[in-house]
């Protein structure tokens, strides 16, 4: 639809709303004596009788008018009109929405019309009777079926590619919302896939295939067995048309199951599909498949059954459904439908991150049935968005930490340790530290309901910074960075007997060199890092700048050196001793990992580190060895 085509919708979407406008004033008007009335009849072509008031089907359907309260639909009314003339105005930036929301806004637009032209718009000559019980039933669906806080909604689907998390408190509504969706009549291109979708099959003789819509067969007990019926049928009338077999839509289903790496896979026989493992001679209906596997089933059909440029809520996608296979399964539909608007409603904060592409979408609740708030996520001010997730879904407690990503050292080793929990990778020690804080923190942040700590490198911290932090369950390493602890004496002796098995007091004597011959890159490092905190801790002042800068530049001048004649007779006395254990604490390791490395046997850094994640995995006694090297206590 063209933009010229769409102004005139809008345009007579306003046009029908001031009927409708006009019928709610008049009604209000009437004083309902019997002349009155009959001069309404008149303006309006309705046959009267005087003889009719007395009939009590027509003094009932006068009444349910006369106590009919006009104040929601009023004002629905005109939240949608304003909607309508400021999307009137918008229209040069109409080819810029997505097309799912232009379609929204056609599909609402014209059903809109359709149930005042049905209700209100009366040009025939027709009874009181009638009338009244004809804008009567029209004023509920109207009211029953236009919701302005559901339009706001849809106001954050309008621009990008990309896609959308829901999420909020138990209580908010979300159920509700979903349902007002899905039934609403307005709502024809959006869908939704609840929570309590049925897996189930049932051999019931009664079943029979009946007119459903897509919206009521998601939610049918049945709904594998429409699904099903319905690829089918899709699929007869594609090969009927001459679509290449590529592109049929059993073929589409069969292709996104196989790709997910599952234990069985898809065939497609005289247009029947079967589940099939390898090597096994037999085939298996789709429904004798696993919960799992008839979760997968589930959801391709669902979303490949979707009409173009829909919305489609899912509610819970990760029911039944392991991390990995959940990533691979919604990566593949969302390649698949490209031209559908995905919005998950989910607490697990596994899925989001799982969504390379989404905005997230914070559901409020508010005191009035049926109305609800939503706020972009960006609004929740210095909070990093993954930590705002879960809110009432998994109670896991949450490990921040400063890797970038899941690949990180920081990530791997504690992931393994402490996989009670959700380790999330934040980037910065900064980060880490704010987001702890926050999850402890009262006011706007108090619903977040799950421990949160933090594990940070050491990086040359007083032991009044380490306490400090402490207190705001903040482990500090040790160890001056990870591979510091890695490199530890306890570690690479546990490595090397399960591996190479080497002299360890020769890797440790060749470690020392690579300590010793990088002394000046350490003093750098450590004046550097230093002499950033002592920058940040420092507060300036206008008044008297000249002097306060003085006083400060002496006095941080005087602080850095003397830490540095300290940190240097530390780092002397510690090679002059051989003191590998203490040396290895307080150096910066990352510069020497790779060299150290290759000392114990291993390519590069890389293999040391897959290798102690193995033993991780595999070891108790590693575990526990490392664990008691990172020593955060839990509350």
């Amino acid at each position: 639809m063209n933009q010229a085509e769409i102004k005139e919708l809008l345009l007579e979407c306003n046009r029908q709303v001031d009927i409708i406008t006009s019928t709610i004033n008049s009604i209000k008007s009437i004083n309902w004596d019997n002349d009155n009335i009959e001069k309404f009849c008149e303006e309006k072509q309705i046959s009267f009788n005087s003889s009719y008031l007395a009939q009590p089907d027509i003094q009932q359907a006068i009444d349910k008018i006369k106590t009919y309260s006009f104040d929601d639909l009023e004002r629905v009314l005109t939240n949608y009109k304003t909607k309508n003339d400021n999307l009137v105005k918008e229209l040069s930036s109409w080819e810029y929405y997505n097309q799912q929301y232009r379609t929204y806004v056609e599909s609402q637009t014209k059903n809109f019309i359709q149930q005042l032209s049905n209700h209100f718009n009366i040009t025939q000559n027709i009874n009181l009777r009638a009338y009244f019980n004809n804008i009567s039933t029209g004023f509920q669906i109207i009211n029953n079926s236009i919701n302005s806080s559901i339009d706001q909604l849809y106001e954050h689907f309008k621009y990008g590619n990309k896609n959308y998390v829901i999420f909020g408190k138990n209580g908010a509504g979300k159920t509700t919302l979903l349902n007002q969706i899905a039934n609403g009549i307005l709502n024809q291109n959006s869908f939704v896939i609840p929570a309590n979708r049925s897996l189930k099959i049932t051999q019931n003789n009664d079943y029979y295939h009946q007119d459903l819509k897509l919206n009521q067969i998601f939610q049918n007990d049945l709904a594998m067995l429409y699904l099903t019926d319905e690829l089918r049928e899709r699929s007869l009338k594609e090969y009927e048309q001459g679509l290449p077999k590529i592109n049929n839509i059993q073929e589409k289903f069969k292709n996104i199951f196989n790709e997910l790496g599952l234990e069985r896979f898809v065939e497609l026989e005289k247009n029947l599909l079967f589940l099939k493992a390898e090597n096994e001679p037999s085939h298996y209906s789709l429904f004798s498949g696993s919960d799992g596997e008839k979760a997968v089933i589930f959801m391709i059909l669902s979303i490949l059954l979707l009409p173009p440029d829909a919305f489609v809520f899912i509610d819970e996608p990760e029911l039944h459904l392991n991390g990995a296979l959940m990533q691979k399964l919604f990566n593949q539909l969302e390649n698949e439908r490209r031209d559908v608007k995905f919005i998950y409603v989910t607490h697990i904060i596994n899925f989001v991150e799982s969504r390379k592409n989404v905005e997230l979408i914070y559901l409020e609740k508010t005191q009035k049935y049926n109305n609800w708030k939503f706020k972009n996520i960006k609004e929740f001010d210095n909070a990093d968005i993954d930590m705002i997730l879960g809110i009432e879904g998994t109670q896991d407690d949450i490990i921040f930490c400063e890797g970038n990503n899941q690949t990180s050292i920081d990530h791997r080793i504690l992931d393994c340790i402490y996989d009670d929990c959700f380790i999330k990778p934040v980037g910065s020690c900064e980060l880490a530290i704010n987001n702890t804080k926050l999850l402890h923190s009262t006011g706007k942040y108090s619903f977040l309901r799950r421990k949160a700590y933090a594990i940070i490198d050491n990086d040359f911290r007083t032991d009044e910074e380490i306490q400090k932090l402490c207190e705001d369950n903040i482990k500090v390493l040790e160890y001056n960075e990870w591979e510091n602890l890695l490199l530890c004496e306890d570690i690479i002796t546990y490595v090397n007997s399960r591996t190479s098995n080497r002299d360890i007091e020769e890797i440790k004597r060749n470690i020392l060199v690579l300590i010793s011959n990088r002394r000046t890159a350490t003093m750098n490092d450590f004046i550097n890092k230093k002499y950033k905190k002592i920058i940040e801790v420092n507060k300036l002042s206008y008044e008297n700048l000249d002097k306060k800068l003085e006083e400060t530049n002496t006095q941080n001048n005087e602080n850095l050196k003397q830490s540095l004649s300290e940190y240097e007779s530390l780092f002397d006395n510690y090679v002059m001793a051989n003191n590998y254990e203490a040396l290895i604490k307080i150096v910066p390791a990352k510069c020497i990992f790779k060299e150290s490395s290759k000392l114990l046997g291993f390519s590069d850094s890389n293999a040391y580190i897959d290798r102690i994640v193995v033993l991780l995995k595999q070891d108790r006694t590693f575990k526990d060895l490392v664990k008691s090297k990172i020593n955060l206590i839990r509350n």
